[in-house]
């Protein structure tokens, strides 16, 4: 299956990409990646973004977020929702980027709740520490 990802045929990576979604398939990554980052099929690479999104791995949430870059807004306010499901420092640190310097007032809009949301969750302390009087 994964190296169906790499088939010169677009519908056969359509379905490998699928399949690895649905299989939750972790070693997939890097063929996930790739697709991501240069096929020719523009909604090939939403597929590969969402698969990379539900597998959960810190390390897709940079490609994400250069990809969301090129999209249109509506495009854009989606894959920061997935970016945001991965709450992690990266990922906060693109939803900023996003609430303050995306040129669209409803992306920025979305990012900020999105963000906000993150933020809401993150302790004020470690767990263990004494907090200050």
């Amino acid at each position: 299956m994964i190296s169906a990802l790499a088939s010169s045929d677009a519908a056969s990576r359509r379905a490998a990409v699928e399949a690895v979604r649905r299989r939750r398939l972790a070693a997939a990554i890097p063929s996930l990646l790739n697709i991501l980052q240069t096929d020719e099929s523009f909604s090939l690479r939403i597929n590969a973004a969402e698969a990379l999104a539900e597998l959960g791995d810190p390390a897709a949430v940079e490609p994400l977020a250069e990809f969301a870059t090129l999209l249109p807004p509506e495009q854009t306010v989606t894959v920061c929702s997935w970016i945001a499901a991965f709450r992690s420092d990266d990922a906060r640190r693109f939803l900023h980027w996003v609430a303050f310097g995306h040129y669209h007032p409803d992306v920025r809009k979305a990012a900020s709740k999105l963000l906000r949301d993150i933020l809401r969750e993150v302790p004020l302390h470690k767990a263990g520490e004494k907090k200050e009087p």
